[in-house]
């Protein structure tokens, strides 16, 4: 009797890491809209509570809630950190329906917004600090370098295999990797952020452009204060460029070596580097975290800057 084929064993597939996804607003508000405008994002932060995490929200001036705001307006962003796809499309057809969300947008002069899929380098990104505390006389402590950076061509095509591979990054089941051609600056970029973590730094956000300019690396870096940055960074270029001995034929031999911040940079097409100050949206985000970790009935009850009776319950 002919014995009966044995089917190989099924092997289980390894698991694919989902990507995270993130999407960056950029802004500004219109003249004498801008008590509107925080009502608008207190309810943002209470519907979307637990599903939307606000990574950052910065500015081109110190912005706080009880502060007018200046004329013409500055620039600003918001980063949000977003469950997964469907909840993104989910929530933004949900907030769309809702009156809150319609005089929100009455309150935006310009907006732009993209979707991006996060980096992943090292140790990774570390969250904000934080304020002084999370009352309304809160102050930040720290301020903030943004950057969009692009890459150089490489003859294999890397900034083109950078942008399928954020588009690819679209489904949920492929995997946050970068091609070949990134990846030495990306290992530069692990060793920046180690040494300026070193120096004081925090690496907030890093994530790849899907919409807008697809394949553009953004970053988001946390320091004490902009003299702080300056000075860092003016260390970082001298200690590139500083001659450096090294042992040649048995001989102690004094030669000039890029350093590898240089190198770092030769790999940049384009870079563009914004100094930004934490707003009020940072501010309403400690504020409710805090109420909602302390149960403080004021806050979550009778708002921060909404009346009452528009507040939208807090997503459970």
């Amino acid at each position: 009797m002919p014995t009966k084929a044995r089917l190989p064993r099924r092997v289980p597939l390894p698991s694919v890491p989902k990507a995270t996804i993130y999407l960056r607003d950029k802004f500004s508000v219109l003249p004498g809209q801008w008590r509107n405008f925080l009502c608008g994002k207190e309810n943002l932060l209470r519907a979307g509570h637990g599903a939307w995490e606000l990574v950052a929200a910065a500015g081109g001036a110190p912005l706080f809630i009880d502060e007018n705001l200046p004329e013409p307006s500055t620039a600003m962003m918001n980063v949000w950190r977003v469950d997964d796809w469907d909840t993104l499309y989910k929530d933004m057809y949900r907030f769309t329906d809702t009156t809150w969300y319609a005089k929100l947008q009455q309150t935006i002069r310009r907006e732009q917004q993209d979707l991006l899929v996060g980096l992943k380098v090292g140790s990774g990104t570390t969250p904000r600090f934080g304020w002084s505390n999370s009352k309304r006389t809160a102050r930040p402590n720290h301020v903030y370098l943004y950057e969009e950076v692009r890459l150089k061509s490489a003859p294999s095509g890397g900034r083109r295999q950078l942008h399928e591979q954020a588009h690819a990054n679209l489904s949920s089941e492929s995997r946050t990797r970068l091609p070949l051609s990134a990846h030495s600056y990306l290992r530069d970029l692990n060793w920046f952020a180690d040494t300026m973590e070193a120096r004081g730094w925090r690496w907030v956000w890093g994530a790849i452009q899907v919409t807008g300019t697809p394949g553009a690396i953004c970053l988001l870096w946390e320091v004490r204060d902009f003299a702080t940055l300056e000075k860092d960074l003016e260390r970082i270029r001298e200690e590139s460029s500083t001659p450096v001995t090294v042992m040649r034929g048995g001989r102690e031999v004094v030669e000039s070596r890029q350093g590898r911040y240089a190198r770092m940079l030769e790999q940049v097409d384009s870079l563009v580097r914004y100094p930004l100050y934490p707003i009020a949206t940072e501010q309403l985000d400690n504020m409710i975290a805090g109420a909602i970790e302390e149960k403080d009935p004021e806050i979550l009850e009778t708002g921060i800057v909404c009346p009452t009776q528009d507040l939208v319950p807090i997503q459970k």
